[in-house]
C-alpha cells in the first residue's frame, strides 16, 4: 500500500539532510586547527624571550621572591611622568636608570642551552616554583618571579629564576610562568635585586669625613608614655664639637653645656676627662657612611611640622601619628612667650659641612611592624628606627672670599705698571668672588634638591647604625687614664711596624745599614771596638723639632678666631635663646 504524498516527502527530506551532514563531517574536519605539537626542545638555542628584544619603551619592573623564613620579599618599579618610582615603596624616588639598563640587559639574550624536563618534581628541584606557591613547595623551592611590562602595560617578559646548575657556572635554571618546561640559560643575575636599597640613592647626605667641620648633639629624650598622657621630656644638655682634619688634636671642645636647675652652663671638658677621638672619627666616618634601610611616607598632615614647627597647631589626630614615630611638638618658653618647637625621642645631631649645608638628624623611636611590612631585612636586626632628616644653608662652612686689598684706582695719567698691579688684583677679587657665588648656589640648590627629598619621608635604619652616629655626653668623652692606655697601645703598634719595616730594609744587600752592620761585625772580628751612635754624636746639643714644634702644636690644637666652630653664628636649637653662649669657643 502507497504511503500518503506528506510521509514520502518527509522521508526525502530527512534523506537529503542526512547527505549533507555526511558531506559536511570531512570539510569541517579538514576546517579543525592542527593540534598543537609544541615540543620544549625545540626552545634550544633559541631565544627565551624574543619580545624583549629592541624594546625601547620598558615602563615597569616587578621581582618578587620568598625569603627563607616564606616571607615574600617584593619590588615594583615603574615609570611615571618620566621618573622612576618605588611603587613597592609608597612611591619613593628610584634610582634606577642605569640598573635597569643592566637588568634588561641580562635578560635580553637569553639563548635555552638544554631542557631539564616538565614535570613538578623537576620544578621543586630546580628551585623555580612560584614564589607566592606556598602550599605545593618550601621557601628554598621557589624562584625569583621578574615581570617586564611596555607602556601600554603589555608583559614583555614573565619568567621564574631558579638555582644555578653548578656553584659558579654562570647557568641557571628559568622557565616561563604559567608553563612546565624548565631550561637552562647563562646568564648574570647579580643585578636582578629585589632589595630596597639596590634600586635608591643611598648616600643621602653626601659628606665626607674631611668635610664636617663642627658636630652639634642636643642630649636629650622625650617619653610619649601612655596614649593620652603628656610627652614627658627630658633634657640633659647640648654640645658642640669642633673638627680640625689631620691636625692634632682633631677634635676639640667648641662648647659644653649641662642642665643645672632650669638653666644651661657651659661646664667644658668634664674633670678627668677627654675626648674619644677614636670614637668621633668612628662618627664621622659613620655619618658619610650612613646607609638607610626602608622608607615610611609622612602622613600629609604633618609634614609642616617638621619645617616650621612654630607655626603648626596639630590636631590631636595629628600629634598621635607624630607620636607614634617618636617625636611631638611641643611648646617651649624662650623669653618671648611660648614657641612650638619638633623634638624627637631620642636627641638630635646637626652636622654643620664645609660645603655650606647644615644636616639635622632627628632620632625617632622604635618602627614597628607596619613599618616594615615590606623591608626584606626583618628579623636580621632586632630593631630599626625612625629617623627625620632636614638641610639648611649654612654659608659659614664655605668660608668668605679671599679678596686682596685694592689700591685706589690709578688716575689715566698714572704709571702703566700701577694700572696693571690694580687690574689684576681686581681680576683676582672678581675670580674669587665668582668661585665663592657659585659654592654658594650649589650648597642652596643641593639643600633644595635634599629637603624636596626629605620632606615626605620617615628614613628608616638600623639600631647599630643609630648606636653609630647617636651622640650624648656620656659616649664622646673617656676617661684620662683610657685616653693614656690607647695611645701606648697605639705607641706599641707603630713601633712595632716600624721595627718590621726597618728589618725587612736591612736584609737587603743594598741597605747602607746592611753595610754599616757588617763593617761592625768585621771590626770586632779584628779586635778593633765599634762607634757607638752616642759617642758618634757632636757634643753640641741639636734643638729638636719636637721643642720647636711643641708650641705650634699647643696653638693650633686650641681653636682660634677662625676656627670651624667659631664660624657657626647660630646653633639651631630650641635652647639657644635659653642659655646663649658669650662665644662659641672653648
Amino acid at each position: 500500500m502507497n504511503g500518503s504524498p506528506k510521509t514520502n516527502d518527509t522521508l526525502k527530506t530527512f534523506v537529503f539532510l542526512l547527505i549533507a551532514l555526511l558531506t559536511l563531517i570531512p570539510a569541517i574536519y579538514l576546517s579543525l586547527p592542527e593540534k598543537d605539537t609544541f615540543s620544549a626542545d625545540q626552545m634550544v638555542e633559541q631565544i627565551l624571550f624574543p619580545e624583549l628584544k629592541g624594546v625601547l619603551d620598558i615602563s615597569a619592573l616587578s621581582i618578587c621572591q620568598a625569603e627563607k623564613n616564606g616571607q615574600l620579599q617584593r619590588l615594583e618599579i615603574k615609570k611615571v611622568n618620566g621618573q622612576w618610582i618605588l611603587s613597592s615603596f609608597s612611591g619613593y624616588p628610584a634610582n634606577a636608570q642605569n640598573r635597569m639598563v643592566e637588568v634588561v640587559s641580562a635578560l635580553t639574550d637569553l639563548h635555552v642551552l638544554r631542557v631539564v624536563g616538565e614535570d613538578a618534581a623537576v620544578r621543586l628541584q630546580c628551585g623555580v616554583m612560584d614564589p607566592e606557591d606556598s602550599q605545593n613547595s618550601e621557601p628554598e623551592e621557589r624562584g625569583k618571579r621578574i615581570v617586564i611590562r611596555n607602556q601600554k602595560d603589555q608583559i614583555l617578559l614573565d619568567m621564574i629564576l631558579g638555582r644555578e646548575v653548578e656553584a659558579g657556572s654562570g647557568k641557571y635554571y628559568v622557565r616561563r610562568s604559567g608553563q612546565n618546561p624548565v631550561y637552562v640559560v647563562e646568564m648574570d643575575p647579580s643585578r636582578i635585586s629585589a632589595r630596597f636599597i639596590d634600586w635608591i640613592e643611598t648616600d643621602l647626605l653626601k659628606v665626607q669625613p674631611s668635610d664636617i667641620a663642627s658636630l652639634y648633639a642636643l642630649d636629650c629624650s622625650l617619653d610619649l608614655r601612655s596614649e593620652g598622657e603628656s610627652p614627658a621630656f627630658s633634657h640633659r644638655g647640648q654640645f658642640m664639637l669642633a673638627q680640625h682634619y689631620l691636625e692634632d688634636p682633631d677634635w676639640t671642645v667648641a662648647f659644653n653645656q649641662r642642665m643645672f636647675g632650669n638653666g644651661l652652663r657651659d661646664v667644658g671638658v668634664p674633670s678627668g676627662k677627654t675626648l674619644d677621638l677614636d670614637f668621633l672619627r668612628h662618627v664621622s666616618q659613620a655619618l658619610s657612611d650612613m646607609r638607610i634601610s626602608s622608607v615610611q611616607r609622612k602622613p600629609s598632615g604633618i609634614l609642616e611640622a617638621f619645617h616650621h614647627p612654630e607655626n603648626i597647631e596639630l590636631t590631636e589626630d595629628q600629634n598621635r601619628l607624630l607620636q607614634k614615630c617618636g617625636f611631638c611638638v611641643l611648646p617651649m618658653n624662650l623669653g618671648n612667650g611660648p614657641v612650638n618647637a619638633l623634638f624627637s625621642s631620642d636627641g638630635q645631631v646637626h652636622v654643620y659641612s664645609k660645603n655650606g649645608i647644615v644636616y639635622r638628624l632627628f632620632f625617632g623611636g622604635i618602627a614597628g611592624q607596619e613599618a616594615l611590612e615590606s623591608f626584606e631585612e626583618i628579623g636580621e636586626r632586632k630593631f630599626y628606627r625612625y629617623l627625620v632628616l632636614t638641610a639648611d644653608l649654612y654659608p659659614q662652612g664655605i668660608g668668605q672670599p679671599n679678596l686682596m686689598e685694592l689700591p685706589p684706582k690709578p688716575a689715566d695719567d698714572a704709571d702703566e705698571a700701577a694700572k696693571i698691579q690694580y687690574q689684576s688684583l681686581l681680576e683676582m677679587n672678581t675670580q674669587e668672588q665668582r668661585i665663592y657665588e657659585e659654592k654658594l648656589a650649589d650648597a642652596k640648590k643641593r639643600v633644595d634638591e635634599m629637603n624636596a627629598l626629605f620632606a615626605e619621608w620617615f628614613f628608616i635604619i638600623p639600631d647599630d647604625v643609630y648606636r653609630e652616629i647617636h651622640l650624648t655626653s656620656e659616649n664622646v668623652f673617656i676617661s684620662l687614664e683610657e685616653a693614656e692606655k690607647r695611645r701606648a697601645e697605639l705607641d706599641k703598634e707603630k713601633n712595632a711596624e716600624k721595627e718590621e719595616h726597618s728589618a725587612e730594609e736591612c736584609s737587603d744587600p743594598n741597605c747602607p745599614e746592611h753595610h754599616a752592620h757588617s763593617a761592625e761585625e768585621e771590626g770586632t772580628e779584628s779586635g778593633e771596638q765599634p762607634v757607638s751612635p752616642e759617642t758618634s754624636v757632636s757634643t753640641e746639643t741639636p734643638t729638636s723639632p719636637k721643642d720647636s714644634e711643641s708650641s705650634e702644636i699647643l696653638e693650633s690644637s686650641t681653636p682660634s678666631e677662625n676656627s670651624e666652630a667659631e664660624k657657626v653664628s647660630e646653633v639651631i636649637s630650641p635652647f639657644d635663646a635659653v642659655s646663649e653662649p658669650d662665644s662659641r669657643q672653648p
